[in-house]
């Protein structure tokens, strides 16, 4: 993956270890499943353990018990989340930089669990809508020098490759700008038919809804433009499908002419 491509990812405008930490706590991670059971009990048993939860009077199968429920209850109220994103919200409720009551009054529940994480989804909100408007304000920013044909051309060859290996090894791409998407569009390489455009239609439906949930939780009331970025994820798939019917990408990157930039 080409370097360049970094500044179209909020890692690259994080300014501190706690933003940067944020970022990588869901960026390219998996969300919570059912084979995280184990995981989820031992962080809940680390958790517990930090916040002095008197356990003396407890038997070994009763806190097995306590600590499986507390495990599931979080896989199907929270399963939008990482196990990174437990985790930091577990670090930041510890250090007093969530805005939440942390005192468990040696009751460790699934209330005190849910009021937690909750608290973490209002901090992941009002980060994530920060980086996102850095982001888009350095885009902004990097394109004020008006670049050559020659560098189009370069930047371009450096992004469709890049976009490539991403799809041969995840079976899709994140091109947030739709940078792919217009110039295959420019130079009429994406082919266009009422199957297709309703299948890219559904994929950017199916994303856009995973995204929100992911980033802003299943029972949130946030207002975002689903429109903007179901569009972008159905442009992403007209990409897919351009890279997934290709014989080779090094063949029609070679083809490319500076006049088409």
């Amino acid at each position: 993956m080409p370097q360049l491509k970094l500044k179209n990812n909020l890692i690259s405008v994080t300014s501190n270890v706690e933003e940067y930490n944020f970022v990588l706590s869901f960026e390219g991670k998996e969300i919570i499943h059912n084979n995280h059971a184990n995981q989820i009990i031992d962080i809940l048993a680390r958790w517990r353990y930090m916040l002095g939860i008197n356990i003396s009077n407890q038997s070994e199968n009763e806190l097995s018990t306590e600590l499986s429920f507390l495990s599931k209850f979080i896989k199907e109220n929270y399963n939008y989340l990482t196990l990174d994103e437990i985790n930091l919200a577990i670090n930041l409720s510890l250090t007093n930089k969530l805005q939440v009551d942390t005192k468990t009054y040696n009751n460790f529940s699934a209330l005190y669990i849910s009021q937690i994480l909750n608290a973490y989804l209002s901090y992941k909100r009002k980060l994530y809508n920060e980086l996102s408007y850095k982001l888009e304000k350095n885009e902004l920013d990097y394109n004020v020098e008006k670049p050559t044909p020659e560098d189009n051309m370069k930047l371009m060859k450096e992004l469709i490759i890049g976009f490539y290996e991403d799809y041969q090894k995840d079976g899709y791409i994140n091109d947030v700008f739709n940078l792919v998407y217009d110039f295959l569009k420019k130079i009429k390489k994406l082919n266009f038919n009422n199957l297709i455009i309703e299948e890219a239609i559904l994929y950017g439906e199916k994303m856009a809804i995973r995204q929100k949930i992911h980033v802003y939780g299943i029972h949130s009331k946030e207002k975002i433009d689903l429109e903007l970025i179901k569009k972008r994820y159905s442009r992403n798939y007209c990409v897919q499908l351009f890279f997934k019917e290709i014989p080779d990408i090094n063949i029609f990157l070679n083809e490319l002419k500076l006049e088409m930039f």
